[in-house]
């Protein structure tokens, strides 16, 4: 539901913020995280540089095992100008 109103906001940042409730629904009530990585993505490619966005994606990432988005979601955040968290712990 939240993802169709995302898809009908005129204000950017406003749709920007429903994307972020929208896949934090999915990934923390509904524990869908597949439904909630395809909202983090579209969250980001609105706004490569937002931080919570690449950080769930990456995590939900490790959770599934999914190696390859994984990575490509590191080079992309990396590309962007933010470096992950992860990483700066090493």
């Amino acid at each position: 539901m939240l993802e169709k109103r995302a898809l009908v906001l005129d204000d950017e940042v406003q749709r920007r913020e429903t994307l972020l409730q929208a896949a934090a629904t999915w990934e923390e009530k509904v524990e869908e995280l597949t439904r909630a990585a395809q909202g983090l993505r579209a969250r980001r490619a609105s706004d490569p540089s937002n931080v919570t966005a690449s950080d769930r994606l990456e995590a939900i990432y490790t959770q599934q095992y999914r190696w390859t988005e994984l990575v490509e979601s590191c080079s992309s955040a990396a590309s962007s100008g933010r470096r992950s968290r992860s990483s700066s712990r090493s």
